[in-house]
């Protein structure tokens, strides 16, 4: 018996090792990017805050000097120290860091993926007790390992992955204790949840479930554990005195992490966020071979429990711990509703863990039911694995794809390598820096290993005011140089002066005076040739490329005596020659677009589009964000890096008319760097 246990220990242990290298393989040492890049970089940023505050446990911090939610007073001397759940394993992170004498990201993704797997294993161990068969703790295994989401996430940087961990070991030891009472065992079930609740608020459920379940048995028998609920006293003074400390650290610092619900405000927008969360990230947290796995076993157990009628006595203790866990679940999710629509990861934290107690339940049932369960489990996992880990690969691929939408992983190439760039412009790693649209507070930093402010949106009034923080540099990155920063804030080319770029980011410190400069200097462009350039001036000489001619108009204009006009009957209007070409030799090609346009309505369904088909280049900027009069004529720019674009591939640049709108444009500059 003993040697069959450990074949089937060796042989778990090395299927997830080979599965989790067929998964990470590629992507262990890979930066926070993608979906929820933003919390992902905010649990790296605090592992590196360890290590910059000398290993302060009580003082987490990360490089952003104005938190999301900031504290009840403004900072005198702001250092980035954050309210956050315990942080144990960001410290421990830290730990392994400083060991290892590294900060990549490996060393975060595969202590989070060593964490899992430790706890998926733990609850192998105790499933198989549980239920009596290796192959139904194996399908319990598989059935986490594989879930689509449950994978993208067991090697990255968030806390629900170790909690979830804590909790297996947890639940298959309760469930354990339940067949051998065992105080030693009952108070290693509560240190598990225990831990798991404070690295993350949900899993306080299992443990007041697991109270609640332990209480009313003894109250049945009329006999009370006097030890047991002293241990439970002491879980949750720990889990009461950190909630209060982090409160102080809320209070004091701010915090990185939303510290309150986010209910719905009536039953049809909890149907409407149940229809988007199923539609959106359904098949994302479940593939359809879970699902069928779920139903089948649901089914066959339903039919033995009706079958069986009156002999069927379920557990009493595990009973209410259930049925605790899913009215603690479903309120806790009732309360996070807003957050349940745009946050997948919150599915495990919640209903993830419902589904595992369930399987447990039913596959211990099931065990002692069939005559040839044991069997019957083989088979089922022979046709469950292989198709799940072809759709849990499929949707992974999915999930890694950088859409023109994804400002978050754009940030993460635009600042990569930025560490250097600073250090090459004499900026030291103490100076603090301004970023303004940053896309996530952390990852700019992170990259410029250095400390400072950042602003997530870019309105005038924001711009102006953050001008009076106490940065030494501010950073832009140059896809926002104009379209976001400038078009809110034109005042801003007289308020800071240039420093230099490396075209993907842009330095500036504080000017020494007030004169506006052209868009050009602005850029750091005056100096450099480009490698195609089509101006329509719509001058006397007709200096407008051929292919824009039959648009020009001399009843409205710029520069006289004629303008380019996008009328009605326009939806397509190109500022590039069909079939037009990159031939830059830069790494990163660069293409900056300046004019001046003018239309009579304060938000004109018109866009600036630039788009490669060969390299799924796709981007849109509205040109209702460059409106400062209405009636009058506007400016606007545009520098974008085209890194997705190699030399040699077609490019178009064209403004989109879907709605008939009217626009005259004048004084057009087109150059390829």
């Amino acid at each position: 018996m003993k040697n069959k246990r450990l074949t089937g220990d060796a042989l778990l242990i090395l299927l997830l090792a080979a599965g989790s290298l067929f998964f990470y393989r590629n992507t262990i040492n890979e930066f926070p990017s993608y979906l929820h890049a933003w919390t992902q970089s905010d649990r790296y940023a605090l592992s590196l805050g360890f290590l910059n505050n000398g290993f302060d446990f009580f003082h987490p911090e990360t490089y952003n000097l104005n938190p999301q939610f900031p504290p009840a007073k403004p900072l005198s001397d702001p250092q980035g120290i954050t309210a956050v759940d315990f942080p144990v394993h960001e410290y421990t992170v830290s730990l392994l860091m400083w060991l290892f004498n590294t900060r990549e990201p490996w060393v975060f993704r595969g202590y989070t993926l060593l964490f899992s797997l430790v706890g998926l294993f733990i609850l192998y161990r105790f499933s198989t007790r549980i239920t009596g068969s290796y192959f139904a703790a194996w399908i319990i295994v598989f059935f986490i390992f594989l879930s689509p989401v449950f994978t993208y996430y067991q090697a990255g940087f968030l806390p629900t992955i170790p909690a979830l961990a804590a909790f297996f070991a947890g639940m298959g030891l309760y469930m354990h204790t339940g067949i051998q009472k065992n105080f030693r065992k009952e108070v290693m079930v509560i240190a598990c949840f225990t831990f798991a609740a404070l690295v993350r608020t949900p899993f306080v459920i299992p443990l007041l479930a697991a109270l609640g379940a332990d209480f009313l048995t003894d109250l049945k028998r009329r006999s009370f554990r006097t030890k047991l609920f002293i241990a439970y006293f002491i879980s949750i003074a720990l889990i009461l005195s950190y909630f209060l400390y982090n409160n102080h650290l809320r209070n004091e610092y701010g915090s990185i992490a939303l510290s309150r619900p986010l209910p719905p405000s009536s039953l049809g927008e909890i149907r409407e966020i149940a229809g988007f969360v199923l539609s959106g990230w359904g098949r994302h947290y479940l593939t359809v071979y879970h699902l069928a796995v779920f139903l089948l076993l649901t089914a066959v157990s339903l039919f033995l429990v009706f079958r069986n009628g009156k002999s069927f006595r379920p557990d009493m203790r595990l009973t209410v711990f259930a049925v605790l866990v899913a009215a603690g679940t479903l309120f806790y999710s009732v309360m996070m509703a807003r957050q349940l629509k745009h946050h997948d990861y919150y599915f495990l934290d919640t209903f993830f863990s419902l589904i595992v107690i369930f399987l447990l339940f039913t596959l211990q049932f099931l065990s002692s039911r069939l005559k040839y369960a044991s069997a019957g489990f083989l088979v089922l996992l022979l046709l469950f694995i292989p198709p799940a880990i072809r759709s849990d690969n499929r949707i992974q691929k999915e999930r890694r794809v950088a859409h023109s939408w994804d400002k978050i992983t754009l940030s993460v190439d635009y600042f990569s390598g930025s560490a250097g760039f600073l250090d090459d412009l004499g900026i030291e790693r103490k100076d603090v820096i301004l970023v303004m649209d940053a896309y996530s507070p952390n990852i700019p930093f992170i990259l410029m290993d250095r400390k400072g402010f950042t602003l997530t949106a870019t309105k005038g009034e924001v711009i102006e005011r953050s001008l009076q923080w106490g940065f030494d540099y501010v950073v832009i990155p140059d896809a926002s140089l104009f379209s976001d920063v400038v078009a809110a804030y034109p005042s801003i080319t007289g308020r800071l002066e240039r420093v230099g770029g490396n075209g993907l980011i842009s330095v500036f410190r504080k000017g020494r005076n007030s004169k506006p400069v052209d868009y050009i200097e602005f850029a750091g462009l005056e100096n450099t040739n480009p490698a195609a350039e089509f101006v329509f001036s719509c001058d006397s000489s007709g200096a407008a490329p051929p292919f824009a001619r039959p648009y020009l108009s001399d009843s409205n204009y710029v520069s006289p005596p004629n303008s380019l006009f996008v009328g009605k009957e326009v939806e397509y209007f190109s500022l590039l020659p069909p079939e037009f070409t990159v031939s830059s030799k830069a790494l990163f090609p660069r293409l900056f677009m300046m004019c001046n346009f003018r239309t009579d309505r304060n938000t004109p369904a018109i866009s600036l589009v630039i788009s490669s088909d060969e390299t799924g280049l796709y981007y849109k900027t509205p040109l209702k964000k460059y409106i400062r009069e209405p009636g009058e004529w506007n400016k606007m720019a545009l520098l974008l890096p085209l890194k997705p674009v190699e030399s040699g591939k077609k490019l178009k640049l064209y403004f989109w008319n879907p709605s008939g709108e009217e626009v005259f444009f004048d004084n057009v500059v087109v150059r390829i760097y």
